[in-house]
């Protein structure tokens, strides 16, 4: 299984906006398992800092300005390097 909040920090450099479809939607497969087994709902997926980190990098690549606040962006990014080590 991929570490996806590695995943996450890594495709923030990435230029092949298809490649980070993909490998967003690998990483939504493993969110669903933990949203399951922790029984989540919705508001733990939308929430998850791997989905911000993607969302934020593809609202980049699409020249969306996001209305995504730095600190939520920031947050999200701790989460996923604390994450990335496990």
């Amino acid at each position: 299984m991929n570490n996806i909040y590695q995943t996450a920090l890594d495709i923030q450099d990435a230029s092949n906006m298809s490649g980070v479809v993909l490998a967003f939607a690998e990483a939504m497969k493993q969110i669903n398992v933990e949203m399951q087994l922790n029984k989540e709902g919705e508001v733990y997926r939308r929430n998850h800092p791997v989905v911000i980190m993607f969302l934020s990098k593809l609202n980049d690549m699409a020249g969306f300005s996001d209305g995504m606040s730095f600190q939520t962006y920031s947050d999200a990014y701790d989460s996923c390097k604390k994450e990335s080590t496990k």
